[in-house]
């Protein structure tokens, strides 16, 4: 089986499964952000790792949980996309397809139980961010299954959203946590090695907290993540024709 290109080794061997949680005072939803699915696109555990250091450090009127998970944790530390089989298409279809002796397997079995757990002890809604980066210059972008509670939590982060791109590939997470009923959202934060990767990630995990309602938009974190995040309307439309007519290729 084909394996994913290399790409210069990221501080990753040292990455733990669940990178973080942080607890707020007060009961509420829970945020569940997921970085480095693939191992070649690790600026989403870079953005979770700031988030989390930042909370932690001055927490401020935060409520509910928001727990950090890394995904291929074998392929994050070969720089890799994968080992054996793509991580983030084996959460539907035809499970005959997936070899039982691929490294992913246990990845995903562990993954999964994680995010499961997380769920288990929530207080409240339960909210999944996905992080991921690209390998051309399509721009950042959010990829959602298409129900109303997706869009509104998608929207929070002001980036084309991208609707239909999820039927277009099977087996992916989303599918498996639209199944759950969980509210959840990809975010494409940019090209894997673009410099501004982690730090969109960074900005679209505090839009994503002050959308689930478990920090104030008053947080100053909150008013320079939308400040990062802006994007004229003429940057929008561009970006969302270049990941059309990728995704028509």
């Amino acid at each position: 089986m084909t394996r994913g290109s290399a790409l210069p080794k990221a501080d990753t061997s040292e990455t733990q499964r669940v990178l973080g949680v942080v607890k707020g005072d007060r009961p509420g939803p829970t945020l569940i952000g997921i970085g480095g699915l693939h191992g070649n696109e690790p600026a989403g555990l870079d953005a979770l790792r700031l988030v989390l250091g930042s909370l932690r450090e001055q927490p401020g009127a935060f409520r509910g949980e928001l727990v950090a998970l890394a995904g291929n944790l074998p392929a994050l530390a070969e720089g890799r996309r994968f080992l054996d089989i793509d991580l983030n298409r084996m959460w539907g279809g035809d499970q005959n397809q997936v070899p039982p002796d691929a490294t992913e397997v246990g990845e995903q079995g562990e993954l999964r139980q994680a995010i499961l757990d997380a769920a288990t002890r929530a207080r409240g809604e339960v909210y999944v961010l996905d992080l991921h980066t690209t390998s051309g210059e399509g721009g950042a972008f959010t990829v959602i299954g298409d129900t109303l509670r997706n869009r509104r939590f998608a929207r929070a982060i002001p980036v084309p959203l991208v609707l239909g791109l999820e039927e277009l590939v099977d087996g992916t997470l989303l599918e498996f946590l639209d199944e759950r009923g969980f509210i959840a959202a990809v975010f494409e934060t940019g090209q894997h090695q673009e410099e501004l990767s982690a730090s969109r990630g960074e900005a679209g995990l505090w839009l994503a907290l002050e959308a689930a309602g478990m920090v104030s938009g008053e947080d100053h974190r909150v008013r320079a993540a939308r400040r990062t995040r802006s994007t004229s309307p003429a940057h929008r439309a561009k970006t969302a024709a270049r990941v059309l007519a990728a995704v028509a290729l």
